[in-house]
């Protein structure tokens, strides 16, 4: 092992650039550590939500209480309503905890989250409480989601008309009509389809993000890559061992690595209350609910550390089996008729994806894979391709543009690979845009109450008689049907009636209170904001995604044009010895980038609107705000990526300076 490490620092402290290049390298993996954990924060939160929420939907057991969970609106922003009450009158059993509380609640005692009593100062009984607000209990953070969480906790007796009112049910699920149920606990269900619907846009997004990191562990794992095969390969002519070198390999990797890694678990810790205040289910996360259990991190760093592990070695196996063939001493690409065969049959999976009726997000995920590797697989030929047509061109910048573009178009496709495959995520997430400004259940300025049919009269005749003389008189439409904002609420199997109130406003709601206490209402704006909420999320992770991919890209375009530039440090110099102008070399550098990554981040974004065509066709014409975001989108990749190869363009200017020695006799 000492052996090992001392060729380990040899290597080091003699590679071209080295601090550089092992700077940038640890960089990069911890970049994409971050990353990575940042999608496990995500999961993690979403987890610990849903468990805070389980008690909301209450699981049947021995009747010791009752519990009845329902949903009004405050300012256009839904309020879950917990009604608890004993069993019986005589009842001797210890009555259950609930969560945030150190008691179960006497008859009248109203409890509420801080968002909500902050929400209901000053203003009248809009809600249906019964309580004033002023005296109520906080409930503490075990039974919330996040400090916006609007919930309340109201006492009741036994035979309380809130605790007999006929069930609701809401055939969507997104608002919560639970009850009444019997219960000895408050152990509820925890797996609801919304968190369902958020855990799986996030593994999406994970699959997503996970290809360009892995490509940026690649990168890192790249860097300086050529000259280390070469200086393995002496070493192995120099009579090395095989089992040195392997132990030398690794433990460069190792080093890297886990500098990396640490550098990644720090920033993600960094970077946690910045996240924590991104609104997920109309509210912000504590940033402790964030925190990655230690198993997962320590699985997210050892598949990064193996990642980087088994590019490097990939890299420089040849050097140690076959160290005369230095030259040739990095993995050979595929042929072109292999690569047109992957692509056949990725573009049959993904047809087979495209025709299930009910794909499983386990499919959805493979399709995107496949949808990847169709493009990393097609990446080189397009590449080659552009350097064909850049040989015939009339510059000088051209033709060593081109030449080096088609003698190897894999390593013309390493630099761009991440850029293009952020094009291709920017084509599929383009016309995922929903209209959240249309009320399509209910209308914006009427109010919608849902009562049993055989109250429905009684409940009119006591908003008229309560309303004030100052007031205007009430418009109401008597509807014997759920109707209008209430369309897909009901009252189980009794029979339901929609009142459709003229106007809204906090008076108003807290008259209906009055007149039909916990009755459902809701308007049109209601209805509309939360049906909107989980569309504007999903469209507010996709632009969290499609940044974070472009960053991602740029960075491994940054990191491989620099170690790309170092290891042609020898090219340059001879060159301009030659007497090239290093503005040629700058030139050519520009084509051999620029050409291939507009031309392949272009293709690779229509091809991802191709693949997700059938889906948007399918909703209805394409929107084109999708077209003018996907552009701009692309205008600006291209643009962050252009600047930072010029960024990179002095450190062609000093590799490419003869050497002091050179032309001395």
């Amino acid at each position: 092992m000492s052996v090992s490490l001392r060729i380990a620092a040899d290597l080091f402290r003699r590679l071209p650039g080295h601090r550089c290049t092992l700077g940038l390298a640890a960089g990069a993996v911890g970049v994409a550590t971050t990353v990575l954990l940042l999608v496990a924060s995500a999961l993690a939160g979403i987890e610990v939500r849903a468990e805070r929420e389980a008690w909301l939907e209450p699981r049947a057991g021995v009747p010791i209480a009752v519990q009845v969970t329902s949903t009004q609106f405050l300012d256009h922003r839904p309020v879950t309503i917990v009604r608890l009450a004993p069993a019986t009158v005589a009842n001797a059993v210890e009555l259950p905890t609930p969560p945030g509380l150190d008691r179960f609640p006497r008859p009248g005692e109203l409890a509420l989250s801080p968002a909500l009593a902050e929400a209901l100062r000053g203003r009248a009984d809009v809600l249906g409480l019964g309580s004033d607000p002023a005296a109520a209990i906080l409930i503490g953070p075990e039974a919330l989601r996040g400090p916006d969480d609007l919930l309340a906790v109201v006492g009741h007796r036994p035979g309380d008309s809130p605790m007999t009112a006929p069930p609701v049910r809401d055939i969507t699920g997104l608002t919560r009509f639970v009850g009444p149920v019997e219960i000895d606990s408050f152990v509820g269900i925890a797996d609801r389809d919304v968190a369902s619907n958020y855990r799986s846009a996030v593994l999406v997004a994970g699959a997503l993000l996970v290809v360009p990191a892995t490509g940026l562990v690649a990168a890192a794992a790249g860097l300086g890559a050529r000259s280390r095969a070469g200086r393995i390969a002496r070493l192995r002519l120099a009579g090395t061992p095989r089992g040195v070198l392997t132990r030398l390999r690794v433990l460069e990797a190792l080093a890297i690595g886990g500098i990396g890694v640490a550098a990644g678990v720090v920033l993600h810790w960094i970077l946690l209350p910045a996240v924590a205040r991104i609104p997920l289910a109309g509210s912000r996360f504590v940033v402790t609910d964030l925190i990655v259990p230690l198993p997962s991190t320590v699985l997210i760093a050892t598949g990064v550390v193996g990642a980087l592990l088994l590019r490097l070695l990939t890299l420089t196996s040849r050097a140690v089996q076959e160290p005369l063939a230095t030259a040739d001493a990095l993995p050979t690409t595929l042929p072109v008729l292999w690569r047109l065969g992957l692509t056949g049959i990725a573009i049959l999976g993904l047809v087979v994806a495209n025709q299930q009726p009910d794909p499983s997000l386990f499919l959805l995920l493979t399709a995107l894979l496949l949808a990847f590797g169709t493009v990393s697989v097609l990446g080189p030929i397009a590449v080659a391709a552009v350097g064909r047509l850049l040989l015939v061109g009339p510059s000088a910048a051209s033709l060593i543009a081109g030449r080096r573009l088609a003698e190897d178009p894999r390593a013309g496709w390493r630099p761009i690979s991440g850029v293009a495959l952020a094009g291709f995520i920017a084509g599929l997430l383009a016309f995922g845009v929903f209209d959240t400004t249309s009320v399509v259940f209910g209308q914006p300025d009427t109010l919608d109450v849902l009562v049993p049919t055989s109250s429905a009269s009684a409940v009119v005749d006591e908003l008229h008689r309560t309303r004030p003389s100052t007031a205007p008189e009430l418009s109401i439409v008597v509807d014997p049907r759920p109707a209008g904002a209430v369309s897909l609420l009901s009252l189980g199997d009794r029979p339901a009636t929609t009142l459709r109130i003229a106007g809204d406003g906090h008076g108003l709601r807290a008259a209906v209170q009055a007149a039909a206490p916990g009755a459902p209402m809701a308007s049109g704006i209601d209805i509309r904001d939360v049906h909107a909420r989980f569309p504007l999320d999903a469209q507010l992770g996709s632009m969290v995604v499609l940044v974070t991919t472009f960053v991602l890209a740029i960075a491994t375009l940054a990191a491989t044009a620099v170690t790309a530039t170092s290891e042609r440090r020898e090219t340059y110099r001879r060159l301009r010895a030659a007497g090239t102008p290093v503005e040629v070399l700058l030139g050519a550098r520009s084509r051999e980038q620029l050409g291939p990554l507009v031309v392949c981040t272009v293709a690779a974004a229509a091809a991802g609107v191709v693949v997700t065509a059938p889906v948007v066709l399918a909703a209805g014409p394409a929107p084109a705000v999708g077209a003018v975001r996907l552009v701009a989108t692309l205008f600006v990749g291209v643009g962050a990526a252009f600047l930072a190869l010029r960024a990179t363009a002095t450190r062609l200017q000093a590799e490419s300076a003869p050497s002091s020695t050179e032309g001395t006799p």
